[in-house]
């Protein structure tokens, strides 16, 4: 098992933790094609600004019948509609593209990819976290001293289930 990661303060960590992670995107990955049987991709391609040819390498490192899997951002859901501009997911330039299922199922089939499951997720975060991004999104003082309080702490490592149905997850199989 392997894992390639863009963030070098994530794949640090990941490697910290004794995996076997390298930093970058999937071109650095020194292996032969038809390798892995699952390839995922876990917040990742709202980042990539070169999806399709990330999903076609992606396709060329799948054995035949390998499957891959991708969550992400979804502009096509109800709380993305409601609040345009303002939705929290909206986070230039570190999302440089987002997705509804549609669009990302027709781009996965474009790249030699059918459709197993495409459907709605929640994630769990933690009290510290959440309330990170809520200072960032609000620009408030308050709530980043309240995150930097709970940092490293019992009560920050507390992880709440979100789920504004937002992000979804496509599992789609190598044609």
């Amino acid at each position: 098992m392997m894992g390639v990661e863009i963030s070098v303060f994530a794949a640090e960590k990941a490697r910290a933790k004794g995996l076997n992670v390298v930093t970058g995107k999937l071109e650095n990955l020194s292996v032969p094609d038809k390798y892995f049987n699952v390839i995922t991709f876990w917040d990742v391609i709202e980042h990539l600004s070169d999806l399709k040819s990330q999903l076609l390498l992606a396709h060329k490192m799948l054995k035949a019948g390998g499957l891959i899997a991708i969550n992400t951002p979804d502009s096509g859901s109800f709380a993305a509609k409601l609040l345009g501009k303002h939705w929290h997911l909206l986070v230039p330039p570190e999302h440089l593209v987002i997705f509804n299922q549609k669009n990302l199922s027709l781009l996965l089939k474009s790249c030699g990819f059918n459709i197993l499951w495409a459907g709605k997720v929640g994630k769990k975060f933690t009290l510290q976290y959440a309330l990170q991004i809520a200072a960032n999104k609000f620009n408030s003082n308050a709530i980043r001293q309240a995150s930097e309080f709970l940092k490293n702490t019992f009560l920050g490592k507390i992880r709440i289930p979100i789920n504004l149905k937002d992000n979804f997850l496509v599992i789609a199989k190598k044609s």
